[in-house]
C-alpha cells in the first residue's frame, strides 16, 4: 500500500511539472504569435489603407476569405472605403486573442488585430483576423468601422 502512495505522489509531481512545461511553452510561443501578428497586420493596414486599394487587401487575403468574397464585391467595399480618403496615420495597434495551435500543414495560429487610423475625411477602426499557417499571416477578415462612412452613406452629419 505504502508503494502505491509513493507512486502516486511520483505520478502526480511530473504530471505538474509537465503542465508547467507546457504552459511556459504555450505562454512563450503566444506572446511570440502576437508580436508577428502585430507587425503584419501594421504593415497591410498601412499596404491597404493608404489608398484603399482593393488589390493589396487580395494579396494578403487568406484563400479561405478569397473563396467566400466575390471579386466585385470586394471592388465595390473598396469604392466606399475610398470615401474616407488617404492614410494620414495610425495609432497604436493592439492584438485582442492570440490561439497558438498545431495543424496538419504545420503550425498555426490565430490573432484579432485592432488598430484607429486618421484619414483624410475622418477616423476609422480596422479590425482584422488574421491566420498564420507555417510562416506565412493572411487575413481572413477585415472590416472597417467609421462615423464617417455612415454620414457618406446617409449623405449627411451626425
Amino acid at each position: 500500500m505504502r508503494k502505491f502512495f509513493v507512486r502516486l505522489v511520483i505520478g502526480a509531481a511530473v504530471l505538474l511539472v509537465l503542465a508547467v512545461v507546457v504552459v511556459g511553452y504555450v505562454a512563450v510561443t503566444a506572446g511570440k504569435e502576437s508580436k508577428q501578428a502585430k507587425a503584419f497586420g501594421h504593415e497591410s493596414v498601412v499596404a491597404i489603407t493608404s489608398n484603399w486599394r482593393a488589390e493589396e487587401m487580395r494579396a494578403r487575403s487568406s484563400p479561405e476569405l478569397l473563396a467566400s468574397t466575390r471579386p466585385e464585391d470586394l471592388d465595390t467595399m473598396f469604392e466606399l472605403f475610398a470615401k474616407l480618403g488617404p492614410l494620414i496615420d495610425v495609432g497604436e495597434s493592439r492584438i485582442t486573442s492570440t490561439l497558438v495551435g498545431a495543424a496538419t500543414a504545420g503550425p498555426s495560429a490565430l490573432a484579432h488585430y485592432v488598430v484607429d487610423g486618421r484619414y483624410k475625411s475622418g477616423a476609422a477602426r480596422i479590425e482584422m483576423n488574421l491566420v498564420r499557417r507555417g510562416s506565412d499571416w493572411k487575413i481572413s477578415g477585415f472590416q472597417v468601422n467609421s462615423p464617417a462612412l455612415l454620414e457618406s452613406a446617409v449623405g449627411r452629419k451626425t
